[in-house]
């Protein structure tokens, strides 16, 4: 199965706002300013991803697992492994303070492509390609786990029920118990409840658009023979 990119003009404009309001909040000195950009710039971006999300990608994890690779774990990567053999360089030109032995790379190198981690201030800003991979694929399953379910609710009501425990689950973990949260786990399960609200909007969308073109369908009828 072969996954086909859509391109919707209005979200790309809605990606670039979120954009530039995330630059704002790194280096506008205001906290007001920042505040007010933190409440929503990168919620965009998971709220988006869950807009197109589609349930054809449960039947097809490998294709979708790919995907998210391709986009999310090869740049990041690429990347970080970048900024790691450049250390040296760049503290050659005074942008790093330390110098890195070989054994100090390595240890970059392994923390970058297996546990997508980085820590060159220069990868500062690609966190969000790990943190978009993990809230996808826990999505993911949440939607696998959510299909599974044999009961007389609907598919949507088994989605919300699912997604509600992960959140819950995670809630819990992080502010009740305050277990320690590998990989930010317990806040990227949160996260997935911001990926669902996109998805649900994409399914009312199509419902209000579809009523609304009924309404005209059956508004044409019922006059134009007057005329």
């Amino acid at each position: 199965m072969v996954f086909k990119n859509e391109h919707n003009p209005t979200f790309s404009i809605i990606k670039g706002i979120a954009i530039i309001s995330v630059v704002i909040g790194h280096c506008v000195n205001s906290s007001f300013w920042e505040i007010f950009v933190n409440q929503y710039h990168l919620a965009i971006f998971f709220f988006i991803a869950g807009y197109f999300f589609k349930e054809k990608y449960l039947a097809a994890p490998k294709n979708y697992l790919i995907k998210k690779i391709k986009r999310l774990y090869i740049p990041f990567v690429c990347a970080g492994i970048g900024c790691a053999l450049l250390h040296n360089a760049l503290h050659n030109m005074y942008i790093y303070s330390n110098v890195l032995t070989a054994t100090d790379i390595l240890k970059e190198l392994f923390h970058v492509t297996v546990r997508m981690v980085s820590h060159e201030t220069l990868m500062g800003a690609m966190w969000f390609c790990p943190a978009m991979l993990i809230v996808s694929l826990i999505s993911w399953g949440a939607f696998k786990t959510a299909s599974l379910l044999k009961n007389n609710l609907s598919k949507q009501v088994n989605q919300i029920l699912v997604f509600s425990v992960l959140i819950g689950i995670a809630s819990i973990c992080l502010y009740a118990v305050h277990l320690e949260s590998p990989y930010c786990i317990w806040q990227y399960m949160i996260i997935c409840g911001i990926f669902y609200e996109g998805f649900l909007f994409s399914k009312c969308k199509k419902k209000i658009n579809r009523g609304g073109g009924e309404i005209c369908n059956s508004y044409m009828q019922s006059y134009l023979p007057y005329f």
